[in-house]
């Protein structure tokens, strides 16, 4: 069978970028391309062989975010890494093809690159969904306790309007009701707002030294500040999961709008909103300690 020569194709360029080592900081060896979940209506992901992926944006013609995959291929040669990428919608996951070890890794990217995730079950060793754990090929078996109660924080943009709102309409029963009436309705884990305001300045302000900053004792002691607050919402609303948290780092969508938490500063007496969901947020200044004393142990002695 003789071969038949085909017709040429035109090719035409519509837009390009550079994309080199002098526009991204470093060496730059691209092998894969792939869209994202937008279906590259806005953007497009790039595969990189010194283990990089990037996200490149249509509007800007730059890259937007990098992530550095360095720490979950492991050590390979410059020229060995990430040969091929693609992304799956149906799993919302990245799957990169890595050439030294013949190795698929599926790899969750955030939008904080610091916190890439591997998924690819023989790298990793998290409990079952029922608690247990099962040995990989990298990781012994873990020694997690059975789950009971776990359950995850979420940053307060992943959240869902229903999530969100349940979250700030706690926020306003714990404004609005005292020690006393709060306790009657919600139980004993119930704490108002200000409590909560009190506590971290009597800390912070103690004649003895701070003792919520400055030290190793920081996590700790916001560790079970964050959880005590936590509990009072559970205890408002026992189908609130957790308490959300705010990712300074993630810039877009911004926080400081209508939906989450009005305007920066508040304009009015002690800064006070006007605008979002906590539009008129009563701020007191000045506390009765008195209120408080209950709550405050005397530990000099």
């Amino acid at each position: 069978m003789s071969a038949t020569e085909k017709e040429a194709g035109n090719a035409a360029a519509t837009s390009k970028w550079s994309f080199t080592a002098s526009t991204i900081g470093h060496d730059v060896d691209m092998e894969g391309l792939t869209c994202g979940a937008d279906a590259c209506a806005n953007s497009i992901y790039i595969g990189d062989e010194y283990n990089y992926i990037y996200k490149l944006d249509w509007s800007t013609g730059a890259v937007s975010m990098e992530w550095d995959l360095g720490s979950i291929v492991g050590s390979v040669p410059e020229d060995k890494g990430i040969e091929s990428l693609t992304y799956a919608s149906t799993t919302g996951h990245f799957y990169a093809g890595i050439q030294e070890t013949a190795t698929i890794h599926v790899v969750s990217l955030s939008t904080s690159p610091a916190t890439t995730t591997n998924t690819d079950a023989a790298n990793t060793n998290t409990p079952n969904t029922d608690g247990s754990c099962t040995a990989t090929a990298n990781y012994p078996l873990c020694a997690a306790p059975t789950r009971t109660s776990q359950y995850v924080r979420k940053e307060i943009r992943q959240l869902t309007t229903a999530e969100w709102d349940k979250i700030v309409k706690a926020m306003w029963i714990m404004k609005r009701e005292t020690f006393e009436s709060g306790t009657a309705k919600y139980g004993a884990s119930f704490r108002p707002y200000d409590y909560f305001t009190v506590k971290h300045a009597v800390a912070s302000t103690d004649s003895r030294g701070d003792e919520a900053h400055f030290g190793a004792h920081f996590m700790t002691w916001h560790g079970a500040f964050v959880l005590e607050f936590e509990v009072c919402l559970k205890a408002i609303d026992p189908t609130i999961e957790s308490c959300p948290y705010w990712d300074e780092a993630i810039t877009t969508p911004s926080v400081w709008t209508d939906t989450y938490f009005g305007a920066d500063p508040g304009p009015e007496t002690n800064y006070q909103v006007r605008t979002g969901p906590f539009a008129d947020w009563p701020v007191q200044a000045n506390f009765n300690i008195a209120d408080y004393e209950r709550w405050i142990a005397d530990n000099s002695t």
